[in-house]
């Protein structure tokens, strides 16, 4: 976390940040790192699945869905 409060605008420390706390079960963090990994690098499939998993968890199915038709278009 203090590589993300160093820098903050870098998209490989909130995608790893967002797994960490996905694999913990801290889905709301997880939720909060990857959204912000899609901000910044919107081209990157990996980071919408995660976040499809991540609302699916959160019992956000309909947006889980739409994360995962993301993904799937980005990098079929």
């Amino acid at each position: 976390k203090k590589a993300f409060y160093l820098d903050p605008f870098q998209w490989c420390i909130s995608y790893n940040l967002g797994i960490i706390h996905y694999t913990t079960e801290q889905f709301a963090s997880a939720f909060h790192f990857f959204n912000n990994t899609i901000n910044l690098k919107p081209d990157m499939a990996r980071a919408y699945m995660y976040l499809g998993l991540t609302l699916y968890k959160l019992d956000d199915f309909n947006n889980a869905c739409l994360a995962f038709q993301k993904a799937i278009d980005i990098q079929p």
